[in-house]
């Protein structure tokens, strides 16, 4: 993923949409789930509902319990379960969650179903360009979580958070929350959580993930796959990594091949950017190629929400959605090619010539991720489940005070606070 600089008026406006959002969040109504058949909060003894999904009802609708959670999206936390289970019974201490400043790291305390910025708050001494905006993003995407919760359902939980592309780099013996990980000895301690994209992000011209999401679904959902265009694209910064140079290489010349490199975060006004697509224009084509860069792409949840065929060499970097991908069988939803490209020609070219095929994998694809596990229903689900779960195991009682100077004062800075003086 590039670093990139933003400039105030695209922020400015992705603040005004946070406010705008969260205010309609705060007087929102639970909407009438129809195909639900609800237990109430808090009634541990009653049976598990049954949730019948509908991306079209349900898609953003923050109020699930924990138990029409778990109905709406069963496959969902498997990384928090292999997180808690890395613990091997070891509880999580205060020192565990140490920050460094200046490493690109957020402090983060859930008390009350409000979220707190604990320690020193300072972007700007953050490497990353576009640091504040991860940090804001993924700010709100909790707020959202455990402000639209059930009461009572949020357990108070303290952590910390790496808004690095290379968690390490942060902080190499942290137990923290991170944007990916390797299944590695080393980052035993990182738990998955999803990107700060998920929210919104400028440098992809995606100032509302909701919106997006919501305006790919409407256009793709009975959009006739045989009308994409039977070619694989490919936009990004070549430099990134080994891999995107290998795919250029591969399918240099090829009939199939639309692969481009661009940087897709220039705001020089004479940079040449006839060549860039917007995710609106990528999900015209039958196959979108998804290559990793620094370590994840950003990029995967935008394909994920089109109908169209994913092509990706071997991922070494895991998101907390990349266990749901199924190379073969029966319920295929994306291709897997050979790590260097070897059989990209061929499986395009055999996917092209079995559309049925590669509509029956897109199709897939669009309805397990754009249709479900990637809504905005479905990261709330997600956050509030890692919240409880990291719970069980803290050794210690986060605390909303502090004594300084002889007074009672709030140990974070509000969430709330944060947005208005952003």
């Amino acid at each position: 993923m590039a670093h990139v600089r933003f400039t105030g008026k695209p922020m400015v406006a992705c603040i005004l949409i946070t406010i705008f959002a969260l205010a309609l969040w705060s007087f929102h109504s639970p909407r009438d789930l129809t195909s639900v058949n609800v237990a109430p909060h808090g009634s541990s003894d009653s049976p598990p509902p049954t949730l019948d999904f509908d991306s079209k009802i349900h898609a953003n609708d923050h109020s699930f319990s924990s138990e029409q959670c778990d109905a709406a999206f069963p496959e969902l936390y498997d990384p928090i379960t292999a997180a808690v289970r890395r613990r091997n019974g070891s509880r999580i201490r205060l020192e565990d969650i140490a920050i460094n400043e200046g490493r690109c790291m957020l402090r983060i305390l859930v008390y009350d179903n409000e979220v707190f910025v604990v320690d020193k708050w300072d972007p700007e001494g953050c490497y990353i360009y576009g640091f504040k905006e991860r940090a804001i993003a993924t700010l709100s995407l909790i707020q959202r979580a455990v402000m639209s919760a059930p009461p009572k359902s949020v357990p108070n939980a303290e952590f910390a958070v790496s808004l690095d592309d290379l968690p390490l780099r942060s902080k190499n013996d942290a137990v923290m929350f991170a944007l990916t990980r390797q299944e590695t000895e080393e980052y035993k301690d990182v738990w998955l959580i999803p990107d700060f994209g998920y929210w919104s992000w400028i440098l992809t011209r995606v100032p509302s993930y909701q919106r997006m999401r919501q305006w790919l679904f409407d256009a793709e959902v009975d959009a006739p796959f045989i009308n994409k265009m039977d070619k694989a694209v490919w936009r990004g910064n070549l430099r990134m990594s080994g891999i995107r140079y290998a795919l250029r290489d591969i399918a240099a010349g090829k009939e199939w091949s639309d692969i481009e490199d661009v940087d897709v975060a220039s705001d020089d006004p004479d940079y040449d950017s006839s060549k860039r697509l917007t995710i609106e224009d990528m999900c015209k084509y039958k196959f979108a190629i998804h290559t990793e860069g620094t370590s994840y792409s950003g990029r995967l949840k935008f394909l994920q929400a089109c109908k169209s065929v994913v092509v990706a060499h071997p991922l070494t970097w895991q998101e907390f959605h990349t266990h749901l991908l199924i190379a073969s069988g029966k319920n295929q939803n994306y291709v897997r090619v050979e790590e260097n490209w070897s059989t990209l020609d061929r499986d395009i070219t055999h996917l092209i010539d079995n559309p049925l095929e590669a509509e029956a994998i897109a199709t897939r694809s669009f309805e397990r991720f754009g249709g479900r596990y990637l809504t905005p229903a479905a990261i709330s689900c997600y956050w509030r489940r890692l919240l409880r779960e990291w719970a069980t195991i803290q050794d210690f009682e986060p605390e909303l005070y502090k004594v300084e100077d002889g007074k009672k004062v709030l140990r974070g800075v509000p969430y709330s606070e944060i947005v208005v003086k952003f």
